[in-house]
């Protein structure tokens, strides 16, 4: 009797290189993606905490709301005499909320430097009462820990000339990574592909299968989020990423000219 031979299903190129690019991107940018999405989700709650931790500074008294607020200029002079900083203020936000403080910001950044703390040579932020004059609290933003996260996030605190493309190449990366992934996890046959969808573990007690399963199912599902999370990253990463996407949205893709130094809204 003639034995039956077994034949191995063949691969297709597609699946193939879809497998190789897969691994390799996701063994290389992995480490990267994660600490970019953990500070980028940590950053998220810096409003609520900040709210939470400088509530005295944010806030005036409510009997002094009713006041007729101190000029711009006159503000500005306090908070110069006060803090006698060698930078002048860059800025200042009004809050629609009249119970809201005034925030004056110093900030000025050197064109050398590798990283962030060399580049940034000042970044102040100072509450003042608009009805009084009175600085209710200055706050080092610099070295604020949801300030280091935001530029991590941008660019793992280097500088911020090539920062962006530090963490932006890695989530271009992770995009084929998942878009390969998508590949590989679509079976051509449509009774395998409901058999994806969830966990069968009926008859399965090898833990490397139960592991393999977790990867497709799991994996599969986030891949959407994750894909949005990243497409929508490098648009803000790179201007021709944002420029394309205006172009193909609005037909509007000019980009406009970056300012050789900071509005001073003042």
């Amino acid at each position: 009797m003639r034995k039956k031979q077994h034949h191995k299903k063949k691969i297709s190129p597609t699946k193939k290189w879809s497998a190789k690019l897969h691994l390799w991107f996701g063994l290389s940018v992995g480490i990267i993606v994660f600490i970019v999405s953990l500070t980028g989700t940590l950053y998220v709650f810096k409003d609520e905490v900040q709210d939470s931790l400088r509530k005295e500074a944010i806030y005036v008294k409510q009997n002094e709301i009713n006041k007729k607020p101190l000029s711009i200029e006159i503000l500005r002079e306090k908070v110069s005499l006060e803090l006698n900083e060698k930078y002048p203020v860059s800025s200042v936000e009004i809050p629609l909320d009249k119970s809201k403080s005034y925030r004056f910001l110093y900030y000025d950044k050197s064109k050398k430097g590798w990283n962030y703390f060399q580049q940034v040579l000042i970044n102040k932020q100072v509450y003042v009462n608009q009805y009084t004059g009175e600085i209710l609290a200055v706050y080092n933003e610099k070295y604020d820990v949801f300030n280091i996260l935001k530029y991590i996030h941008w660019g793992l605190l280097l500088n911020s000339e090539w920062g962006p493309y530090v963490t932006g190449i890695p989530t271009v990366l992770f995009i084929i990574m998942l878009i390969t992934g998508i590949i590989l996890w679509w079976p051509k046959n449509k009774n395998a592909r409901k058999g994806r969808f969830w966990f069968n573990w009926e008859n399965v007690k090898n833990w490397k299968r139960k592991n393999y399963d977790l990867h497709n199912v799991l994996g599969f599902y986030a891949s959407f989020i994750a894909l949005i999370m990243s497409v929508t990253g490098i648009y803000f990463a790179y201007p021709y990423v944002k420029n394309t996407f205006n172009l193909t949205l609005s037909g509007y893709g000019n980009l406009q000219k970056k300012r050789k130094s900071n509005p001073r809204i003042l």
